[in-house]
């Protein structure tokens, strides 16, 4: 008799609504892809562009427009923003708030990351 070998145990991704909802189109387009090679180019373009478009969003425009709304007053006003050591206010707070506000909006999905594992847990 040969010993049994025991069929390793395959475990479901838990997804919120709202991380489901952004993975569906990823998943359309890989799973009609029977070839691995092209299903992988599809997953690797999908996650590029997905990361692209937040990082011109939040980078390119919320952290820019924080700089110029900061900025723009004090060289209106004739202030030398380097050279009044301002510099690291008016750079650092856009680029806290950019990084808070990508926080908060990907907040939901730690947060279902969080219960899907401590359901593993139970």
């Amino acid at each position: 008799r040969s010993p049994e070998r025991r069929q390793p145990q395959q475990r479901q991704l838990d997804y919120t609504p709202a991380q489901a909802e952004q993975m569906r189109p990823l998943y359309e387009v890989s799973a009609a892809e029977p070839s691995f090679p092209r299903a992988a180019t599809a997953i690797v373009a999908w996650q590029l562009a997905v990361a692209l478009a937040e990082e011109l969003y939040y980078r390119g425009f919320v952290e820019s427009a924080g700089v110029l709304a900061i900025s723009y007053p004090l060289r209106a006003a004739g202030v030398d923003v380097a050279a009044a050591g301002a510099l690291p206010l008016v750079e650092g707070l856009p680029l806290l708030v950019s990084a808070a506000l990508f926080g908060l909006v990907h907040a939901e999905f730690v947060e279902g990351a969080a219960a899907a594992s401590h359901a593993d847990d139970a």
